[in-house]
């Protein structure tokens, strides 16, 4: 880079046959825009072509591990620094629109204003032949549980001889004795097109059993051979490794800090926060399989590991450094409940005496004697007027029912 080039910084709109590229100075104004072929010769010609055009400081890709995967390693070899940028969000296409030329210069103005920062993962190492193996692994034995899911539903509606012969047995057993069936001669055309599926569908059950576990212990050997330390972690074991390994990626030192991985998996709280109310909620964003990996860590350590269970039943104060020793009192304990502190909403009234229920059944009395009926009695917004002559006198009857 000379002192008089000028700088700028592209942006790309990745597709699959071609690629659409834009250049902005480093003001930001649009200078050029161009389309090139998503090929080995058209990526060394866009590379030729926005050196021309000035000393490119940065290059913005969509889709870095997908359709930009080959324009990003060809970039970076040729010396260039590449941000990953996300598609532009639905509020700013519908008040822009949507073409490759504007996605382009979009993605170009993301890396200028810092929108976008996220560096790419390497996809030349052992993580990346760990993120093959794994994908092959999950689309193996998604198979396996569709086959065996029609294998349960097959039977249900199979012949009572052969219902009765394979019901009860477990996955692996069901798929194995369904391979070795065998056509009879007695056998009527319902039973022998029940076999024929059955047997079909046992032995590629078996088959994909076999290439699921061919797949695991590759995973093993390269995870055991790339980072032997983190299957040490208690929980975790050769697929949860892969699994975070991948969401890491081979350049591990583009995740900075903790709270960035926490981010990158979905398990940092986001902050949900207005006016007085300060608060968080879950995050539903992040790499779901990262997060499903730390999920089953947890699990596992909080049904077996014994520092993590006696962490999660009673959290000691060392956990808790804000915690004062009142926090981990009891509801019941004697100083709760002794009479000097302050009662509770809920705590029980004491009982009436005697003398309150007989001044509760004279003023029930008076309130029904008081009461007008039939015509006159008083709208809802009316005070009733009291009417003591109607009221019973002492020793009348039903005075002496009152008092009973």
């Amino acid at each position: 880079m000379t002192d008089n080039q000028q700088k700028i910084i592209i942006g790309v709109d990745t597709h699959k046959d071609f690629h659409h590229v834009a250049v902005i100075s480093a003001l930001g104004e649009s200078l050029t825009d161009r389309k090139f072929d998503a090929t080995p010769d058209g990526y060394a010609d866009l590379i030729r072509w926005v050196t021309e055009q000035g000393a490119v400081l940065r290059a913005g890709v969509e889709g870095t591990g997908s359709y930009g995967a080959g324009l990003t390693a060809r970039l970076r070899t040729a010396g260039i620094d590449v941000i990953d940028v996300l598609a532009p969000d639905k509020q700013e296409r519908r008040l822009r629109g949507k073409t490759d030329q504007i996605d382009a210069y979009s993605a170009a103005r993301a890396v200028l204003s810092k929108r976008a920062t996220t560096v790419p993962k390497l996809r030349d190492g052992e993580v990346e032949a760990m993120r093959i193996l794994r994908t092959s692994r999950r689309l193996v034995v998604k198979q396996r549980t569709e086959i065996m899911n029609q294998l349960h539903s097959l039977l249900v509606s199979a012949p009572e001889t052969l219902r009765a012969k394979l019901t009860g047995l477990k996955a692996k057993d069901l798929a194995k004795a369904c391979a070795r069936l065998r056509d009879l001669a007695g056998d009527d055309v319902v039973t022998a097109a029940t076999k024929d599926a059955a047997k079909s569908l046992g032995r590629r059950h078996v088959e994909l059993s076999l290439e699921a576990d061919r797949f695991e212990e590759s995973i093993r050997a390269l995870v055991t051979a790339y980072a032997p330390e983190l299957l040490a972690v208690y929980g975790v074991g050769p697929d949860v490794a892969a699994t975070l390994l991948t969401v890491a990626g081979e350049n591990v030192d583009r995740i900075g800090t903790e709270s960035a991985l926490a981010h990158l998996a979905g398990t940092a709280p986001i902050p949900a926060s207005s006016g007085k109310t300060n608060r968080h909620r879950l995050n539903r964003g992040g790499n779901r399989q990262g997060n499903a990996a730390f999920h089953r860590i947890v699990l596992v350590r909080m049904k077996r590991h014994p520092e993590t269970r006696a962490y999660v039943e009673k959290p000691s104060p060392a956990a808790r450094p804000n915690a004062t020793p009142c926090d981990y009192s009891s509801a019941t304990s004697p100083e709760r409940s002794s009479p000097s502190s302050s009662p509770s909403k809920n705590a029980t009234r004491p009982p009436k005496s005697p003398l309150d229920i007989n001044r509760s059944i004279e003023t029930l009395r008076d309130d029904r004697s008081s009461r007008p009926t039939g015509k006159e009695r008083p709208t809802r917004f009316r005070q009733a007027q009291p009417t003591i002559g109607n009221a019973p006198q002492a020793g009348s009857p039903g005075f002496d029912k009152l008092d009973q």
